[in-house]
């Protein structure tokens, strides 16, 4: 019977019989990572529209690179920060692998 339990705990660990609805702040948190990082895509697309538009000189090419990498980075780390997030709502709810859908933490599909 141990051998039972031990296999069917170590089966189903990590698991959420339901999803966990998040909190508005958990909810909130998650839209502002989204927004974010959607800011990022945006301020790097504009920047690779201005570099296009440039003339190729030392200068501009040097602004240009700066501006690319910070923003790479900039989008990097807040992409870092959300699955740091993420990873510590599945350790609180011993649901690893899950995903956040619909405003509730579940097993992905």
């Amino acid at each position: 019977m141990k051998i039972l339990i031990l296999v069917l705990s170590f089966i189903f660990a990590g698991q959420l019989a339901q999803p966990y609805a998040l909190t508005d702040q958990e909810r909130q948190q998650w839209a502002q990572f989204a927004q974010a990082e959607q800011q990022q895509q945006q301020a790097l697309q504009q920047i690779i529209g201005q570099a296009a538009s440039f003339s190729v000189e030392p200068q501009n090419s040097m602004q240009i690179h700066a501006a690319l990498q910070k923003t790479a980075l900039e989008a990097r780390l807040i992409g870092e920060q959300r699955r740091a997030w993420l990873a510590q709502l599945q350790l609180d709810h011993d649901c690893k692998g899950c995903v956040v859908q619909d405003g509730k933490l579940a097993k992905s599909k």
